[in-house]
C-alpha cells in the first residue's frame, strides 16, 4: 500500500488518552531517554517567522501565492523543527488492514482513513462508528489538484467486512481529489446511515471513477447519498467553483431495507455520468429516483 494517513480511530483514542496522561501529576522527565520540557518558562527566547512573509522580507500578497508557494515553507519548517517528515510514497510498500475492531462505541472520527493510497486490501474487519467507517482522502482546496502534496487513492479492494452504525460505510471526499478503481463487495450492513456517500465539494475539483458497490446486504437509513458538502467552502480567491465529477459507478447485487433508496443532490459545477444499477432489491420507505442528474444512466433490474 503506497500510503501518506492511515488512520485507525483506535490511534485517535490512545492519542487522546496519552494527552490526558501528560496533565497529570505523573509527567515524566524523559521519553525513550531523551529530556523533555513541559513548562514554558524554562523554553529559551526566539522569535517565529511571520507566516505572510518570504524568507526574502517580502509579503504574501494573494491566496495564490500563499498556497502555492509560502504555505509549502511553512510546512517544510514544521517538518525540519517539530513534526518530522511523512515518507515518500513508494510503490514497494504493501500493507494490509485485517480484522480491526473499532471500540463500541466508537469516537466521533472515522474508522479508517486513506489518504494519497495505492493497492490497498481492507477484509475482515469491524467498524462501528460515530463518523464514517471508510473515508477516501487526499487533498481540498481550489487548486487541490495542482499541489504535489495532494494526489490520487486508486485500487481499493474492501471485502467481507461488517458495518455496524456509521455516517457512511464508504466516503469519497470531502478531502479528496481524484478516487478511482474502488470496490467494495461481499459485505454486511446494519442500521448505516448511509451505504455510500459521494461528498461533491464545491470548492475543491473532484474526480470519482470506477466505483463499483457489489453484493451488500442488510440494512440503513440512506442507500445512496450523493450532495455538495459545504461547511468549509472557500474558494480562497478563485472567481468560479471547479467541477466535480463522479462517473462510471457501478452498483450491483445490493439488498437493503432503507428509509430512502437515494438522497442526491446537485449542482451546475457537479455531473453524474455513467451510473450503472443493476439486480437491486431495495425495500425502502420512500424509493423516489431523479433519473434526470445522471448522464449515461443504465438500469438492469
Amino acid at each position: 500500500m503506497n500510503c501518506t494517513n492511515v488512520k485507525i480511530s483506535l490511534l485517535s483514542f490512545l492519542f487522546v488518552c496519552w494527552c490526558f496522561l501528560l496533565t497529570g501529576q505523573n509527567v515524566q522527565d524523559t521519553v525513550a531517554g531523551i529530556p523533555v520540557n513541559y513548562d514554558e518558562s524554562k523554553t529559551g527566547s526566539y522569535t517565529l517567522p511571520d507566516p505572510l512573509v518570504f524568507p526574502d522580507g517580502k509579503k504574501v500578497k494573494n491566496a495564490r501565492q500563499w498556497i502555492k508557494k509560502r504555505q509549502p515553507q511553512v510546512v517544510s519548517l514544521f517538518e525540519k523543527f517539530q513534526y518530522g517528515k511523512v515518507p515518500e510514497v513508494t510503490d514497494k510498500m504493501d500493507v494490509h488492514i485485517f480484522a480491526p475492531t473499532t471500540p463500541i462505541p466508537a469516537p466521533s472520527s472515522d474508522a479508517i482513513d486513506l489518504g494519497v493510497c495505492s493497492n490497498v486490501l481492507i477484509r475482515g474487519c469491524y467498524m462501528s462508528v460515530n463518523d464514517d467507517a471508510i473515508a477516501l482522502k487526499g487533498g481540498k482546496g481550489p487548486w487541490a489538484d495542482e499541489d504535489s502534496n495532494n494526489g490520487l487513492d486508486k485500487n481499493i479492494l474492501i471485502e467481507n467486512n461488517s458495518f455496524g452504525f456509521c455516517h457512511s460505510a464508504l466516503t469519497c471526499g470531502s478531502e479528496s481529489i481524484h478516487n478511482r478503481n474502488i470496490l467494495m463487495r461481499n459485505c454486511k450492513v446494519e442500521d448505516i446511515a448511509r451505504l455510500i456517500h459521494l461528498k461533491m465539494r464545491p470548492d475543491t475539483p473532484q474526480k470519482y471513477e470506477y466505483i463499483t458497490i457489489e453484493n451488500i446486504n442488510g440494512s440503513g437509513r440512506n442507500c445512496i447519498y450523493i450532495k455538495p458538502w459545504t461547511q468549509f467552502f472557500d474558494l480562497k480567491g478563485r472567481e468560479t467553483p471547479p467541477v466535480s465529477v463522479a462517473e462510471n459507478i457501478l452498483f450491483r447485487n445490493i439488498t437493503m431495507e432503507v428509509k430512502r433508496f437515494t438522497d442526491i443532490g446537485i449542482t451546475e459545477h457537479d455531473k453524474l455520468k455513467n451510473f450503472t444499477f443493476e439486480n437491486l432489491d431495495i425495500k425502502a420507505e420512500d424509493i423516489k429516483f431523479d433519473a434526470s442528474v445522471f448522464e449515461g444512466l443504465k438500469l438492469k433490474m
